[in-house]
């Protein structure tokens, strides 16, 4: 009986399909694309959705108190300000709609963060107990699509540049090419997201900041924080709120 050759991921990465066999020579994103795996494989009736997370910024641990870090050096004066008081993801997990808003919902978190200690920039994409409040510096988090094909999703996801040695390059920047290259590579017209995908980044953006905005004005960021309390969810493709905190 002939041997059977071995794969570099499951059979049931997605849909159960068979994976391909390893090549002699794996592709360069083959470790980010298997940092997908974990968020499972479920019916196309529950596909996974994706969102855009706004966070408040902090310094990484080594730059902070640090006297000598000139933020007007590292980040032109021509850049918008506000990119210097957010940070931006992507989050990925289940359908919510069912799920009880007290429980936690785990997913993953795609975002481009700081290496102070190699001073660049790196792409990870770590599991999160619950994408519903990841932490105190989450502020909201705005639903914009559904993933229908999640291989080409990651493919496209982990595939998108990051200005590693760039200083003035922010994360904002990455979400931002992230959702370029679904929309304009026929995300939609192509089945890798559902129908009612909005990914037009400025439009996303707009909504997001006039999200969190709004909900500082009704000074629900002024409350004592609690892991256990969602942070404010909208679903942008039906223009609705999911939990207003």
């Amino acid at each position: 009986m002939k041997a059977q050759k071995k794969r570099w991921f499951p059979v049931d990465f997605c849909n159960s399909r068979p994976a391909p066999d390893k090549p002699n020579n794996g592709p360069p994103l083959k470790e980010k694309w298997k940092q997908l795996l974990p968020l499972g494989n479920r019916k196309l009736r529950n596909k996974e959705r994706v969102w855009v997370a706004l966070y408040r910024y902090t310094a990484p641990a080594k730059w902070q108190g640090c006297t000598d870090r000139d933020d007007d050096e590292i980040t032109p004066a021509s850049l918008d300000p506000d990119e210097r008081k957010y940070a931006w993801a992507l989050l990925v997990g289940p359908k919510e709609d069912a799920i009880d808003p007290s429980l936690a919902v785990q997913g993953r978190r795609i975002q481009v963060v700081e290496d102070p200690y190699n001073a660049r920039w790196q792409l990870e994409g770590l599991m999160q107990n619950n994408i519903r409040n990841t932490g105190p510096d989450m502020l909201v988090r705005v639903l914009v699509g559904k993933i229908v094909d999640k291989p080409r999703f990651g493919a496209a996801v982990y595939a998108t540049p990051v200005g590693e040695d760039d200083p003035a390059y922010r994360n904002m920047w990455w979400v931002f090419e992230a959702l370029e290259r679904l929309r304009e590579g026929g995300g939609v017209r192509e089945g890798v997201v559902g129908e009612g995908a909005r990914l037009e980044w400025m439009q996303v953006a707009m909504v997001v900041k006039s999200l969190y905005e709004k909900r500082a004005a009704a000074g629900i960021f002024d409350k004592k924080y609690d892991a256990n309390t969602p942070k404010p969810a909208f679903d942008l493709m039906k223009e609705r709120w999911i939990f207003e905190g």
